[in-house]
């Protein structure tokens, strides 16, 4: 009997699916976690092993102990639903604006040739380096971080 691959999985010549081993599976499903695994492992031993200074890196159980204090004080809880309303107005504004000049600029050639060269410039520019301009005009609250989203 031959060994026939199509499409990634193999078969025996009669057509009958041979099942993949154990360990590919495995492996294919736990591949994606290793760096994170062992980033985590690194800061444990760190922690715990004395050579890390506990102000800049405490252990594990620390941290966790510390998140699920502050939810349950919640503080966590507050901001994290400050955030996600930033996210959100920030979303629907850039949506919004987004769209109607798409539209705009889709369905008529004047507003597209008056537009296009400012968004090519526009789109030239790194995310990041809008942060000092923004903060300019917008100031620092609550307008320049929707403004940044």
């Amino acid at each position: 009997m031959s060994l026939i691959t199509i499409m990634g999985l193999e078969r025996l010549s009669h057509g009958v699916p041979i099942a993949p081993p154990p360990f590919r599976f495995i492996g294919r499903h736990l591949r994606p976690l290793a760096l994170p695994i062992t980033l985590l492992a690194i800061w444990e031993l760190l922690a715990h092993a004395g050579l890390a200074d506990a102000r800049f890196v405490p252990p594990l159980e620390a941290v966790v102990a510390r998140g699920i204090a502050e939810f349950d004080d919640g503080g966590l809880g507050f901001n994290l639903l400050a955030s996600l309303e930033r996210d959100l107005i920030g979303f629907a504004c850039g949506s919004v604006a987004g769209i109607t000049l798409g539209l705009a600029i889709g369905f008529s050639r004047i507003i597209e040739r008056l537009l296009r060269p400012v968004l090519l410039v526009h789109r030239q520019i790194a995310l990041f380096a809008w942060v000092p301009l923004i903060s300019m005009w917008f100031g620092g609250g609550e307008a320049g971080k929707v403004v940044f989203i």
